[in-house]
């Protein structure tokens, strides 16, 4: 299939060429599908342990050459294109059990990542999609022509439904119980030690936090990943996603001793105390 020659060409495929067509800022990007088929033959046990061998040296690789990385951002570029190549090296199509194809990758605390990553409900044109990638593209671009490369694994995304957690940031765009809803879960990822990934992710975390989609609805942050970085983030989700954080809190009036942190960190319990609380107190106060 040939390549889209310009934005504007691209923004004319159907999704589906769009995803076949994808080549943002030039750069390469690896795409992953799950289909659903029925019937077939899965991998045999043979083919996972070779799988888990081969991704136990990859991420030892990894792990030795951060340090590297670290000390020497400058090798940055040469380095997202040496994994690029071996990656496009991996293609094929092959019959998996389900959490086979969801958890794809073995060995990752072998090298440990920081990694900050929001939800967004995806629009039908996916505008806020695009929107999201070209942040982190331009910013990549604006870092580089300073000679700093705070971002040097990759840009992840995931696309799947919605959720009823009331804390899963995939909960926000659904309405009704039975309403479809696209969610985009979007990381940056980058060797621990990296200069300038704090300001790198404060920045990036500002521009996500702007941008609402057709539908009105803010991205969330997805609480096991790196959050710290996103300014005034308990303020961002009490007022992005204050009905669900009260049921969830409602649900633990009576059953949870709050004063004892059950289930909570210093984090958590910090998140979880309305801002709307400590303003009443204050006044009150006064």
């Amino acid at each position: 299939m040939e390549k889209a020659k310009t934005e504007k060409d691209f923004g004319t495929l159907p999704i589906k060429e769009k995803m076949a067509n994808w080549d943002p800022l030039n750069d390469d990007c690896w795409l992953k599908f799950v289909d659903f088929k029925p019937g077939g033959h899965p991998e045999e046990q043979s083919y996972y342990f070779w799988k888990s061998l081969r991704e136990l040296f990859q991420h030892n690789a990894m792990n030795w050459i951060a340090p590297k990385l670290v000390e020497n951002p400058h090798y940055t570029p040469a380095y997202c294109w040496l994994s690029n190549f071996l990656l496009k090296k991996q293609q094929s199509k092959i019959v998996q059990q389900l959490p086979h194809a969801i958890h794809f990758l073995k060995h990752i605390s072998v090298a440990p990542v920081y990694d900050m990553e929001f939800a967004f409900v995806v629009d039908d044109d996916y505008e806020n999609v695009s929107t999201a990638c070209k942040v982190v593209y331009n910013k990549i671009k604006e870092y580089k022509d300073r000679n700093k490369y705070p971002m040097n694994i990759c840009l992840g995304m995931r696309f799947m439904g919605a959720s009823d957690s009331l804390l899963c940031p995939a909960v926000v765009g659904k309405q009704s119980p039975n309403e479809k809803v696209k969610t985009l879960y979007i990381e940056i990822l980058t060797m621990p030690g990296t200069p300038d990934w704090k300001e790198f992710c404060e920045e990036i975390a500002m521009e996500w936090c702007k941008i609402g989609g057709k539908k009105g609805v803010k991205p969330l942050i997805h609480w096991a990943k790196e959050v710290e970085p996103v300014p005034n983030l308990r303020e961002y989700m009490w007022e992005n996603n204050r009905e669900n954080m009260e049921k969830f809190l409602g649900h633990l009036s009576g059953k949870v001793d709050m004063t004892k942190k059950l289930f909570f960190n210093d984090f958590l319990t910090h998140m979880f105390t309305d801002p709307r609380q400590l303003t009443d107190h204050v006044h009150s106060s006064s």
